[in-house]
């Protein structure tokens, strides 16, 4: 009987310390982001690993899109920074106008509080909006650009390509709003997918009000034409999943001559949650090719 109970003793014992050994990986998985004053605001901000920079710049709704790249193998050699903009989680709300050019600014705010005078730039949607953006005004930090379907519209266009979802924001059916919006961007699983990353879904829905009064004004008026492209020296190449979303590459290349390109299979424009190892390694190879 004494034999039993010590035994049941060491068994309890170990559970207590396991669980508690998990509650600490959980914790160490959690990463809490820190913080940077930049711009009069702050971002929250993510750093791994040692090597050359290279900034992560999210899209609009899901901000934590690039969380799963931090710990890709593919990019193990990279000092990877990842950031939530202006707006969009724990980071300041966007004042109302904040334009690309304001979201460029934040992140060249970002690099230098961190030290780093040159990085890669990786964005995606809406952040490979602001990468092309960074590119034009501080063409110096910029190393290469890695951008990922990055939406381009006509400034003077007569109706707004968000002109129904704005519709249907003002009438105070946000959430609906929201959740068509992250159909068309995801697909009709977006809650699943958004669920892969910290925040999720509920994130998503939390930031409806930057989306709808900064983000989709920003993209529509935002102006980067033939001109501005032709200002583009730095090494860069569109990563696509080969969908409907990719359709400005067609227009980049028009623009770019030097551009490359590099589909990634079997995703869509919801890539980063779909499937960060493939995508970290379309990243990883044209960085690796840079001097």
């Amino acid at each position: 009987m004494t034999t039993v109970m010590r035994t049941i003793g060491v068994l309890i014992v170990c559970a207590f310390v396991w669980s508690g050994f998990g509650v600490r990986v959980a914790a160490q998985d959690a990463r809490p982001l820190q913080r940077a004053t930049v711009n009069g605001g702050t971002l929250e901000y993510e750093v791994s690993g040692t090597g050359d920079p290279v900034l992560l710049i999210h899209g609009t709704g899901v901000a934590a899109t690039f969380a799963p790249q931090m710990t890709q193998p593919a990019l193990a050699k990279y000092r990877l920074i990842r950031f939530h903009r202006r707006g969009f989680a724990g980071s300041s709300r966007a004042p109302v106008p904040f334009s690309i050019k304001d979201q460029a600014a934040d992140a060249a705010a970002l690099l230098k509080s961190l030290g780093i005078a040159r990085a890669h730039i990786v964005g995606h949607s809406f952040g490979g909006s602001v990468a092309l953006q960074l590119a034009l005004d501080q063409p110096e930090m910029v190393r290469s650009l890695v951008v990922m379907e990055p939406p381009i519209f006509d400034p003077n266009a007569a109706v707004s390509p968000f002109a129904a979802l704005e519709k249907t924001y003002q009438s105070g059916d946000k959430l609906g709003a929201m959740a068509t919006f992250s159909q068309m961007s995801y697909g009709a699983d977006w809650r699943t997918l958004a669920s892969r990353v910290p925040g999720g879904p509920a994130q998503v829905e939390k930031d409806v009000d930057t989306v709808f009064q900064s983000e989709a004004p920003s993209m529509v008026k935002w102006g980067f034409g033939q001109a501005e492209a032709a200002r583009i020296k730095q090494p860069i190449i569109y990563v696509t999943g080969g969908g409907r979303h990719g359709g400005s590459l067609k227009q980049l290349t028009a623009w770019i001559p030097t551009i490359e390109s590099r589909v990634v299979p079997n995703t869509t424009h919801a890539m980063l949650m779909e499937d960060p190892a493939a995508v970290s390694l379309a990243i990883a190879e044209f960085l690796n090719r840079q001097k």
